[in-house]
């Protein structure tokens, strides 16, 4: 019951971080470290950081406009959503909320 209770990963707290994204901290005990994942979560849907360009178009649809950053980041804008989504080569390396002036 013991060695049960050490080799379960315990998943320590939810916390909001910047633009809307959050991110999950987990603590592996018996010191196999730690790991954290980055999501945000638009209409339901959540969006990992890692996720490919077509897991986000099957998720999300199509975006309203796709451009690049001076940085040289793809990225990928979902006015309806108010989101961009940053792309490096494929994949999703982060997220912001956008916020319109009326």
């Amino acid at each position: 019951m013991v060695l049960f209770s050490l080799g379960c990963v315990k998943a320590r707290d939810y916390f909001s971080a910047k633009r809307g994204a959050l991110r999950m901290n987990v603590v592996f005990p018996l010191g196999e470290g730690r790991a954290s994942k980055n999501y945000i979560v638009v209409d339901g849907v959540v969006i990992d950081k890692g996720d490919t360009k077509k897991i986000v178009q099957r998720k999300l649809g199509k975006p309203s406009c796709i451009g690049i950053t001076l940085e040289g980041w793809q990225f990928y804008r979902y006015e309806d959503k108010q989101l961009e989504i940053y792309f490096d080569n494929n994949r999703v390396v982060g997220f912001k909320r956008l916020e319109f002036q009326p």
